[in-house]
């Protein structure tokens, strides 16, 4: 529980920063900081769909450029401009770029234990796995081919990856389950299906884990969080909590 407290409230101090959204409500010891990141002249970030923080503090960003998701239709044309930055923490500097002529429409971002850096397209309908630099170490899914099988998905959102380096995709707009994969990217097993019922999603739209195994699903229609084993089997989920 922990971890995800810390990850959500960094993921809102960051975006915080990004696009320079007040605090009106409550009280907060955070401070706004309304010129980070640094963009270079020219450089529309556009819908920003990930982010996340690697061992050394460097903020990474998956954003869509020019290109708009705003309905059920996905353009199938590729980004032409990078869709993946790399940001000091701290300065706000921009340090790195790439992605360019690669995804349709940008998803899911997060980033292991070793660095390394997952990412989701859910107009290709794929999983993917890169080093910092922006080298594709492993790709999961057929691109443009949605399915439900183990080889396919259908509009996945996000990756959360355990410390033995086997990891679970969200499984998305349309499947509505979750897939868990060995460290090698072999399909061990799924679970989940459209509905409101204990185990069923309505988009499940990010997940993580925990250092117990426990893996955390943002059920997003259904407005809670289901908390399962490392197997799938349902433990507990948060609703009226987050109302």
């Amino acid at each position: 529980m922990t971890l995800i407290l810390f990850a959500g409230i960094f993921a809102l101090w960051v975006a915080l920063r990004l696009v320079g959204w007040p605090l009106v409500n409550g009280r907060s010891s955070y401070t706004v900081v309304s010129d980070w990141p640094h963009l270079p002249p020219g450089l529309v970030l556009g819908q920003t769909t990930g982010i996340d923080v690697d061992s050394q503090g460097r903020v990474f960003v998956f954003a869509r450029g020019e290109k708009v998701w705003d309905s059920d239709i996905i353009d199938p044309a590729l980004i032409t401009s990078p869709t993946v930055y790399t940001f000091d923490g701290e300065s706000g500097e921009l340090l790195n770029s790439w992605g360019e002529n690669r995804f349709v429409m940008p998803h899911g971002l997060s980033i292991d234990d070793n660095d390394n850096v997952w990412l989701t397209d859910v107009g290709l309908h794929q999983v993917y796995k890169f080093d910092t630099a922006g080298n594709l170490l492993l790709t999961l899914g057929e691109a443009g081919v949605p399915g439900s099988d183990a080889a396919h998905f259908n509009r996945p959102t996000d990756v959360a990856v355990r410390s033995d380096g086997s990891f679970y995709v969200s499984d998305g707009y349309v499947n509505s389950r979750i897939v868990r994969f060995d460290a090698n990217g072999r399909f061990l097993l799924a679970w989940g299906m459209p509905g409101t019922a204990v185990g069923e999603f309505d988009v499940p739209h990010s997940l993580d884990v925990d250092a117990t195994g426990r893996v955390y699903v943002a059920d997003r229609g259904n407005a809670r969080v289901q908390i399962f084993d490392e197997n799938g089997r349902f433990l507990i989920s948060w609703h009226d909590e987050l109302q």
